[in-house]
């Protein structure tokens, strides 16, 4: 069954913006996520593009980014949640 482009979450040609949740999935593009532009930005200078890279993330490598402090460590934590341990 083929879905339609709304049910794939795309709108004329755009992937549609997801709100960031614990439940998203580890391979979601950051760029898809609604996050403040300033932390969007910094997470993609330094090279991490999805949510599963954030996720993994140490919170000593989150705070090396340049531009991103400890509010920001704390909103990521707390909007995309951390890749469960073993």
């Amino acid at each position: 069954m083929t879905k339609t482009p709304g049910e794939l979450g795309l709108q004329a040609g755009k992937m549609t913006k997801r709100d960031p949740g614990p439940n998203l999935p580890d391979d979601v593009s950051i760029d898809q996520v609604r996050l403040p532009h300033r932390i969007k930005r910094a997470l993609e200078a330094a090279g991490l593009k999805t949510v599963g890279d954030v996720r993994k993330a140490s919170d000593a490598v989150l705070l090396s980014i340049q531009n991103l402090g400890q509010s920001s460590l704390t909103h990521l934590r707390n909007v995309l949640g951390r890749r469960a341990t073993r």
